[in-house]
């Protein structure tokens, strides 16, 4: 996962909905939202003491390639929080389906280890395609592909949410092979 160089160096698997055409620009975008939700997720001291020197070197082939100062940082952030970077990651990047060179669909996707699965579980965080393409298959290609990508991390089982009044999803996910399995329960802070 790292590479050796001057600065610790790791590469965090994704494909941007950027493309490869969006350079750099869109590259720090990408970054500084994880950077953004790293420090909401896991609070202020622990970014600062693990994540405020992790630095975007490049990304080649939707890998993101991140730098440290010492080795000894970035052993610490492999060992203890490889997994929530790549997954944070991978949620800022989504799947996306183009036509001539326009998104036309997205699918959002995170794998995570729960206490209560022998596996990790794989989710699909969103998946949005555009009106005049719904229909079309978009969707299940998406889908399709969230699931292998799923499938090739150890991800015994995939999970959707999706609100109670939007039918016609909820019809298409059975039709892909999902079942209700529970209700979920929301609150305001």
């Amino acid at each position: 996962m790292y590479g050796e160089g001057q600065r610790g160096r790791t590469g965090v698997g994704a494909r941007s909905a950027e493309g490869p055409e969006a350079g750099q620009q869109g590259d720090a975008e990408v970054w500084n939202r994880v950077k953004r939700r790293l420090r909401a997720e896991l609070g202020e001291d622990v970014f600062t003491s693990w994540f405020a020197r992790l630095e975007l070197d490049a990304v080649n082939d939707g890998c993101a390639h991140l730098t440290v100062p010492t080795r000894f940082l970035k052993s610490w952030i492999e060992a203890h929080y490889a997994d929530r970077v790549r997954s944070v990651y991978r949620s800022e990047t989504p799947l996306v389906a183009t036509l001539d060179k326009r998104v036309v669909a997205m699918c959002g996707i995170s794998r995570r280890v729960v206490i209560h699965r022998p596996a990790a579980l794989g989710r699909i965080t969103a998946l949005i395609v555009s009106k005049e393409l719904q229909g079309e298959g978009v969707g299940r290609m998406l889908v399709d592909a969230a699931e292998e990508w799923m499938r090739k991390k150890g991800c015994q089982l995939v999970e959707v949410t999706s609100n109670d009044r939007r039918a016609a999803a909820h019809a298409f996910y059975r039709h892909m092979g999902y079942e209700r399995s529970s209700i979920r329960f929301f609150k305001k802070l």
